[in-house]
């Protein structure tokens, strides 16, 4: 059955609101009347098409089940609901006369202390809908001479993944599955267990590719798919084939109960990873200590180097949008892990120390300061109740003078373009209101969704933030003895006082963008850079470039890449804060 709550719940509205004798003829408000008549030609069995089941309140609607054809006669005799209004939809065979609201209701039993409208939808001939309000549960619909429907409100359905079925092969980035879950496993794990909160249809899971299994009545065990190349029913599986998505949104309790459709179709997002560990780009020495490292995609040490936050990743690739995931770890010698964060949705700053004791991190609309002694987190500024959706955009720390700066971004309203606004602010610390807020630069974004990264920079000299000039990115420099210069190109890395720019353009040859790379010392002429024989990567204070042949760092000094052997062929980089890591991978299958 199509997707058409939102409409409908919009047309059942403005039909309850127009008041003239037309409109009223095809709407019927009442109780519960469970007096049913058998006059009239039409008969439910016979004559209707499908029946769509769903529900609504405040926050959402969805369809939970669909009947077509002969399904119809197979409708579940007691039916579980979340919401508080219950939505019935019905689709007759066209070719009939089709009756009037009221002949149609007459055949319809309704018992339970409910309210109901009855609407037949003028846009599309033969489809009625029967909205009931819960009063109290249950509810008895019978329509017709079918067999009735009993609905039951219930509580949501509840699973997580049990994470003692993972041990040390798996990290659970979203441990609940209310809508989605993320679990990044070694390429040698072969299952998982999910733990439903009630006994379950052990019908259900079975259409699941490859098959799992029940291992109890609440404990399913997902096989983990070993081909992830092929591309087949459940399964959304990225280009490189190690990420790929289950779909559980069909596993029913023997109560009827399921889980709830929220933003996200229930799932669970599965990464396969290699046992690999990170090593320093200088001394090759591995870094970190924890079994979970290779799980990492950043790792962050503290200034003393007892103690470090791993950056688990995800990309959340799901039925109807994706999204990345973030959890962070915190791991001190010889104490467990301890679990910082869950499961951020996003990250607009990296996770930074600020002393021995506190961390500095931030997701969309909060900036956040972790204390690991108390483990306890603060929210030290919030824009999710900003009325102008203003957002963060870049969190940094200014560690010479203990200062906050981050920069938001709001959307303006624009006929032609996707347009923003962007805004810097400056703490005098952590806890001082803000000295200073002001518009910063107005963007217009022809790219939208995907905007430009606009980063600010920070060294000992100075301030390094991203504006734009005639819909091009440059780079203002403030130095903190007062001095200002601007060059075209955002900032990929900044080392001390040597920044280096990328500056993108479109050939009017191909139309394609390209990019060139330049040395800039503020104050000074930009310098070109030799060009890069592969795609550039960012590595701790070094900058890699990487081909089919091989890998190569570039040397500044003299302008010129270097072949680097020692990182071997297949690599994966990190942009950490001190000296950067990088690991050494098998070739996919």
């Amino acid at each position: 059955m199509r997707n058409r709550w939102p409409f409908i719940l919009l047309v059942t509205i403005l039909v309850l609101l127009v008041g003239c004798e037309a409109e009223q003829r095809n709407l019927i408000e009442g109780t519960a009347n469970p007096e049913l008549s058998t006059e009239g030609d039409f008969v439910f069995s016979r004559d209707i098409l499908s029946i769509g089941i769903g529900e609504s309140d405040d926050q959402a609607s969805q369809q939970i089940y669909s009947f077509e054809g002969t399904e119809v006669h197979q409708t579940p005799t007691q039916l579980v609901m979340h919401r508080e209004e219950l939505l019935i939809d019905l689709k007759l065979k066209s070719s009939l006369v089709h009756p009037t609201v009221e002949d149609l209701l007459n055949q319809i039993s309704i018992e339970g202390t409910t309210r109901y409208t009855f609407t037949k939808e003028e846009r599309e001939e033969g489809i009625y809908l029967l909205s009931l309000i819960y009063e109290q549960s249950p509810i008895k619909v019978k329509l017709g001479d079918m067999k009735p429907m009993e609905f039951i409100k219930h509580e949501k359905l509840g699973v997580i993944v049990d994470q003692t079925s993972l041990s040390e092969d798996g990290l659970v980035v979203h441990t609940g599955i209310s809508e989605h879950a993320a679990v990044k496993v070694s390429h040698s794990k072969k299952s998982l267990n999910l733990v439903f909160s009630e006994e379950m249809d052990t019908r259900y899971g079975t259409e699941l590719l490859p098959a799992g299994e029940w291992i109890d009545p609440t404990t399913y065990q997902l096989h983990i798919w070993d081909n992830a190349r092929e591309k087949v029913g459940n399964l959304f599986i990225s280009d490189h084939g190690t990420h790929f998505t289950v779909s559980l949104e069909h596993f029913r309790a023997k109560s009827g109960n399921f889980i709830e459709i929220g933003s996200r179709l229930p799932s669970i997002s599965i990464e396969r990873v290699q046992k690999k560990n990170w090593f320093d780009m200088n001394s090759h020495e591995r870094v970190g200590w924890s079994e979970l490292d290779y799980f990492y995609a950043d790792i962050v040490f503290s200034a003393d180097n007892k103690q470090y936050v791993g950056v688990a990743e995800i990309w959340n690739q799901s039925m109807l949008h994706a999204e990345r995931a973030y959890q962070l770890v915190l791991h001190r010698k010889g104490e467990l892990p301890l679990v910082m964060e869950e499961g951020l949705s996003a990250m607009t700053s990296r996770v930074q120390w600020l002393d021995h004791e506190r961390l500095l991190y931030a997701d969309n609309h909060r900036i956040y300061v972790y204390d690991v002694n108390r483990q306890e987190r603060e929210v030290i500024q919030d824009f999710s109740d900003s009325n102008n959706q203003e957002r963060l955009h870049q969190v940094t720390y200014d560690q010479w003078t203990d200062r906050l700066v981050f920069m938001t971004i709001t959307p303006l309203k624009s006929e032609t373009d996707y347009a923003y606004a962007f805004h810097r602010w400056i703490y005098a610390n952590l806890t001082e209101p803000v000295i200073e807020k002001q518009s910063y630069t107005t963007g217009t974004i022809r790219m939208w969704p995907n905007i430009p990264r606009m980063p600010v920079h920070i060294s000992e000299q100075g301030y390094y933030w991203t504006v734009t000039r005639d819909d091009q990115i440059w780079t203002r420099y403030e130095g903190r003895d007062g001095s200002v210069d601007e060059a075209e190109g955002k900032v990929l890395l900044l080392d001390n006082s040597l920044a280096y720019l990328e500056k993108q353009a479109r050939s009017q040859q191909t139309g394609l963008w390209y990019s060139t790379y330049y040395q800039w010392h503020a104050q000074h002429d930009l310098k070109q850079m030799v060009t890069a024989p592969g795609d550039l990567r960012v590595a701790g204070k070094q900058l890699i470039s990487q081909t089919d042949e091989g890998l190569y760092r570039y040397l500044a000094e003299y302008d010129k890449w270097e072949q680097a052997e020692e990182f071997g062929n297949a690599v994966f980089f990190s942009p950490s804060s001190q000296s950067g890591m990088y690991k050494q991978v098998d070739e996919y299958e």
